[in-house]
């Protein structure tokens, strides 16, 4: 799944050219996903990063997770990850209709691997920093061409492993069943996320190594709600497609409840967050802000989620450390950590990400000629 891969199948699909419709900016989405990569930061820096075995941030901290966590309110910000999911459903629900396969797979590539190129980066002369080299540069290399299976620098990569497994369903649909519809993708990523659950619930220890092997069917109905909110804003829903994703939002509301760390309150965020989507692409002309002053600064927030999400762990607990070893008060560290996590995401929203996009579209779009120059130097 790596980026040599990501570029084969886009060269073999680029035969085919096709402009992009115009696609409609949800401005209030952005800022629904700002929301959603808070409550994983200070899940992480809050709450997780304290308690024993907590992995990554254990690490970091040295020991500090004996204290008591300082921020208990946020135990449950896990649950951004989930919203993340629906979100990316109902983005790429919008991006990839009417695009060719080709044309969805650059995006993506543009879209992912700059940024994580300068997050991992960054992540690893954190841990270079503090004689954390074990297996660095395995973890490196893996996080860099965002391979599906770790370990990775840090744990939160997993959900980039499903992300691109639910990139690479959405691809070879556009690419094998160019006839096939958007809904048809939700229909078979509810199916097969609703086979797996049930198959769990019986004990099959079968489901469990598969899920293992492919995390994406343990998540597929999150991608699949997504799917189907972005499709309720462009028709109505047709009574099977209707059904299909009131049977989406029970399998996720049941997967969040029976979750080990689940409970009515997470499951009560998640469900308002999923009217805020509701809301916002059932009527566009209210809460789109593509024709507006903010649209600037909320795009921007927007595009910081993806930074914060990969480099909270590293950037934030070393501060933490920094600060706590000088003294200062768990909460401030906390916050001082978060404030640090956002300015450095903004850094590398405006100014670290956007050459380095450049240069990757150039170099791909160099990679594309080389064909064209070879066909024409055998005429």
């Amino acid at each position: 799944m790596g980026i040599a891969l990501l570029l084969g199948l886009w060269l073999y699909s680029a035969n085919i050219q096709q402009m992009p419709p115009h696609k409609p900016y949800y401005g209030y989405v952005d800022l629904l996903r700002f929301v959603a990569a808070m409550m994983v930061m200070f899940y992480h820096l809050g709450w997780n990063s304290w308690q024993a075995g907590a992995g990554d941030d254990r690490i970091i901290l040295a020991g500090l997770y004996r204290h008591p966590a300082p921020m208990p309110a946020f135990s449950f910000g896990w649950i951004g990850v989930q919203i993340f999911f629906v979100i990316s459903g109902l983005v790429i629900a919008n991006s990839a209709t009417g695009v060719t396969a080709g044309t969805f797979l650059k995006h993506r590539i543009y879209r992912l691997y700059p940024t994580v190129w300068i997050c991992a980066s960054i992540g690893a002369l954190i841990f270079l920093s503090l004689g954390l080299t074990d297996h660095l540069g395995s973890d490196y290399f893996r996080s860099i061409i965002l391979w599906v299976h770790g370990p990775w620098l840090t744990g939160v990569y997993w959900t980039l492993a499903v992300e691109i497994m639910f990139y690479a369903i959405v691809f070879f649909w556009k690419l094998c069943l160019p006839t096939a519809r958007i809904e048809h993708v939700a229909m078979a990523l509810f199916t097969s996320a609703a086979l797996y659950y049930i198959c769990a619930l019986l004990g099959s220890h079968t489901a469990r190594l598969i899920a293992g092997a492919v995390p994406i069917l343990s998540y597929a109905t999150y991608f699949s709600v997504g799917i189907y909110i972005w499709l309720a804003s462009q028709r109505k829903l047709r009574s099977i497609e209707l059904l299909s994703a009131l049977g989406a939002f029970v399998l996720c509301i049941g997967a969040i409840l029976h979750n080990p760390y689940g409970g009515v309150v997470p499951a009560a965020f998640w469900t308002t967050a999923m009217i805020v989507l509701i809301a916002t692409t059932q009527a566009p002309e209210r809460f789109n802000t593509a024709k507006r002053r903010k649209f600037r600064i909320i795009r921007t927030i927007g595009l910081m989620t993806y930074p914060i999400y990969l480099f909270h762990h590293e950037v934030g607990t070393a501060t933490m450390r920094l600060l706590m070893d000088n003294g200062a008060n768990a909460t401030i560290a906390i916050l001082v950590g978060a404030i640090a996590v956002l300015a450095l995401a903004f850094i590398v929203v405006e100014f670290l990400e956007p050459p380095l996009r450049r240069l990757l579209r150039s170099t791909v779009e160099f990679i594309e000629t080389i064909p064209v120059r070879v066909r024409w130097r055998r005429v």
